[in-house]
């Protein structure tokens, strides 16, 4: 068929869950290593508070699950013989929408992270508006892969016009 791609839909299948993987890890490589940075500030300044400083790490270590979670079904998915166009392009679309969206939260996670940790050790005051802020920020990770699991369960049952 002249409209259909000659691409394997498998290949778009590897890309959605490499990109679900590569973004997610990203994202929490930022927000561990920047939030990480604060805590370890934390460390030496109130030592006696790290425990709770380190709430962003943990956090933005979420997100790696996230990404991997996501991978792992979409390669589970993939199957040579049963495997359409259409399954392909919608698992790189949930990769791309968890790998992007855990990236974001991420940069959020460890930015928040960060700046707050540093102040917790001055304030005490300032923690529970920092778990406020990191939970709305881990929310859109987790927004990304119910959007992701989403795409991919359309891609199951979808119409494929290239057979």
């Amino acid at each position: 068929n002249a409209y259909c791609p000659a691409t394997s839909a498998a290949l778009f299948g590897a890309l959605g869950a490499t990109c679900s993987t590569g973004g997610s890890i990203m994202g929490a490589a930022y927000g561990i290593a920047k939030s990480g940075t604060g805590a370890a500030h934390l460390g030496i300044r109130s030592p006696h508070k790290l425990l709770r400083g380190t709430t962003p790490v943990v956090m933005a270590e979420l997100l790696a699950v996230y990404g991997f979670v996501n991978s792992l079904i979409i390669a589970l998915g993939i199957d040579s013989t049963r495997y359409t166009m259409f399954a392909g392009f919608m698992d790189f679309a949930s990769g791309t929408a968890t790998g992007f969206g855990c990236l974001a939260s991420g940069l959020a996670i460890g930015t928040v992270g960060d700046a707050c940790v540093r102040v917790y050790g001055k304030r005490q005051s300032i923690f529970v508006a920092m778990i406020l802020i990191l939970i709305f920020a881990e929310a859109l990770g987790l927004f990304s892969l119910i959007v992701g699991l989403l795409l991919h369960a359309n891609g199951t049952k979808g119409y494929d016009p290239c057979p």
